[in-house]
């Protein structure tokens, strides 16, 4: 839910995305696009950057012939789709072939403002599946009917825009998944195999599956067209 109605948010949306102007604001005119769209630039995290991140948290790095580098998606249709109230790359984001030995993870997209350095996120999210709400309750048990996890899999938690508060004892962020009884039920612990956490008081958020991106020698890591940022 939110207090913004959904012809403006996807009108904001369109003109952060596609540079488009928001009519009727001020005058005939109203907000208008840049002078020259520019990119918007795309990065891979090890772990969520957080809100007060910056494009540099926990970013991913490797070198070689084809070192690691954040892709540009011009703010235009041909970067972005933008239908009621979601975007989605126009198109594969594809990074630079890891062409080194060793393996690293991404965890989390980032968007940002500029090709390098310590740049202002837009948007940030999970590589996985889709959003899903539960509610978490004194048993300890984790409501999520589809929740599609296994045991050790990892989930991120985040809370509900405008809604109601998170279970206490659960806050946002990263949990591994402890026990998985059936489809749509299951236990979280902090780290892997540890104890499962108390919930306290009942509560509810969005939970998402993460789906690790493993990115070792010769991989080339790509973002599919199915990674989402919604408004509202």
């Amino acid at each position: 839910m939110s207090d913004k109605n959904n012809t403006f948010e996807n009108e904001l949306l369109l003109l952060l995305f596609q540079n488009a102007n928001i009519a009727n604001v001020g005058d005939a005119t109203g907000l208008r696009g840049s002078t020259t769209a520019g990119s918007l630039y795309w990065a891979l995290h090890s772990a969520d950057p957080g809100e007060a991140g910056d494009q540099t948290t926990n970013e991913l790095s490797w070198a070689g012939a084809t070192p690691y580098a954040r892709v540009a998606a011009a703010r235009s249709s041909g970067g972005f789709t933008v239908t009621a109230n979601v975007v989605n790359p126009a198109a594969e984001v594809t990074f630079a072939q890891k062409q080194v030995a060793g393996t690293v993870e991404a965890l989390f997209w980032s968007l940002g403002v500029a090709a390098s350095g310590a740049s202002k996120i837009l948007y940030r999210g999970p590589i996985g599946g889709a959003a899903k709400l539960f509610v978490g309750t004194t048993d300890d048990n984790v409501s999520c009917p589809g929740h599609g996890c296994a045991v050790n899999d990892r989930v991120y938690i985040t809370a509900l825009e405008g809604g109601p508060a998170l279970p206490t004892g659960i806050a946002a962020g990263v949990y591994y998944v402890k026990t998985a009884p059936d489809a749509n039920t299951i236990t979280l612990s902090a780290t892997q195999g540890g104890a499962t956490i108390d919930i306290t008081a009942i509560g509810s958020g969005i939970l998402r599956r993460l789906a690790p991106m493993s990115i070792g020698e010769n991989t080339v890591p790509k973002l599919t067209t199915a990674t989402s940022i919604t408004e509202g």
